[in-house]
């Protein structure tokens, strides 16, 4: 069950009261798409943030408060320590971009800058790229021809298989052992990444029987060996296996 109107508007204004003693302090937070586990927000500065000489002002920025149930669901209980390795990816990821050609032309991934992190409130405070908008709003817009036409929208696939192979390869070098330490053990996640994945696509899949139709026996085959490697720790001896890009999904 989802928080109730008041709840939620009583919750808000916490999250506001906990900023106002901060550089982020903000006028209001409008509620953002994009995720079920965390509670989303666009804060509107009181106070801009100035950058650096090539940076423009900062007006807005993304606020994440995160509990230890999921947002939409407040009786699905979800571990709080989330929080902790997800502040250690982020930091990580900090000022590095990747640069991609494609058929549309070049672009550059980066990953937005966490401001702040408070470990007593699970509160996170994010650069907001404004004017983005997540792949699902963009596929199922009426005009979608016009917006993605079919070289975009090539482009867009290319991009993003290029970005998680430069992530997967990237987490996997020697230069980011103490990243793979410190977010390594991060089990519950790795959990519940294996329920909602391979612990339960063969049940949906079934909703529709004639896409597994002659196929369910090697489905099952994948199913056992991911089950296999989720149960594996996550070093083992001098082996590389870097991390998973697990939360990557056409609604953020």
């Amino acid at each position: 069950m989802a928080l109730s109107e008041e709840d939620e508007r009583a919750f808000t204004q916490r999250v506001l009261d906990e900023l106002a003693h901060t550089p982020y302090s903000c006028s209001g937070l409008t509620k953002l798409s994009g995720g079920t586990a965390n509670f989303l927000y666009r804060g509107t500065l009181l106070k801009p943030l100035e950058g650096d000489a090539n940076e423009k002002v900062a007006q807005t920025l993304v606020v994440k408060r995160s509990t230890d149930y999921v947002a939409t669901n407040r009786d699905f209980p979800l571990d709080i320590t989330r929080c902790i390795f997800e502040e250690s990816m982020v930091l990580a990821l900090d000022g590095i971009g990747y640069a991609i050609t494609t058929p549309s032309g070049p672009s550059v991934v980066t990953a937005p800058r966490l401001y702040m992190f408070n470990p007593d409130t699970y509160t996170q405070v994010h650069e907001d790229f404004l004017g983005a908008t997540d792949l699902t709003t963009t596929l199922q817009s009426t005009n979608v021809d016009q917006i993605l036409p079919e070289s975009n929208g090539r482009s867009i696939g290319y991009a993003l298989g290029s970005w998680l192979r430069f992530f997967h390869n990237w987490t996997s070098e020697p230069a980011q052992t103490a990243l793979r330490e410190r977010v390594g053990p991060n089990k519950s996640m790795r959990q519940l990444k294996c329920l909602i994945t391979y612990d339960s696509f063969i049940e949906i899949l079934e909703r529709h029987p004639e896409t597994i139709e002659g196929y369910k026996e090697t489905l099952e085959a994948v199913k056992s060996t991911m089950k296999y490697e989720f149960e594996r720790p996550p070093t083992e001896g001098d082996e590389i296996r870097g991390l998973i890009h697990g939360d990557f999904w056409a609604g953020k």
